[in-house]
């Protein structure tokens, strides 16, 4: 079986998450888990080429979950999650987790939506 090279895009942004944090890492990179978030909902999306269940779509966007919590509970134990808080009251550990599900709520709605031409 052929796999789609969307399937990993959520992979990819965690990789290049983790790369830039690495280099730069008194950056707080906030896009990141966002685009994490909503990565394997939209891919699941563009790979099926009509609007998904929401049950594929919640399945999608746990996993996208899972991925962020991953990578920023690495970056935070090496010291790599680090800069200025985008929101402000929470740990950057748990503005990441927000983040990724702002991501994959977004993602979702997008996976879910009729998109006519």
């Amino acid at each position: 079986m052929k796999r789609n090279p969307l399937v990993y895009s959520s992979g990819l942004f965690s990789g290049a998450w983790v790369f830039m944090a690495w280099i730069q890492p008194e950056t707080n990179f906030f896009l990141f888990p966002i685009l994490i978030g909503a990565a394997l909902p939209v891919s699941n999306r563009l790979i099926v080429g009509k609007p998904t269940t929401g049950n594929a779509a919640f399945a999608a966007g746990i996993a996208s979950m899972i991925n962020v919590a991953i990578t920023a509970l690495l970056l935070t134990l090496v010291d790599r999650l680090q800069g200025e808080s985008v929101l402000g009251f929470v740990s950057l550990f748990g503005e990441a987790i927000i983040l990724g599900l702002i991501g994959a709520i977004a993602g979702a709605v997008i996976a879910t939506l009729q998109i006519s031409r």
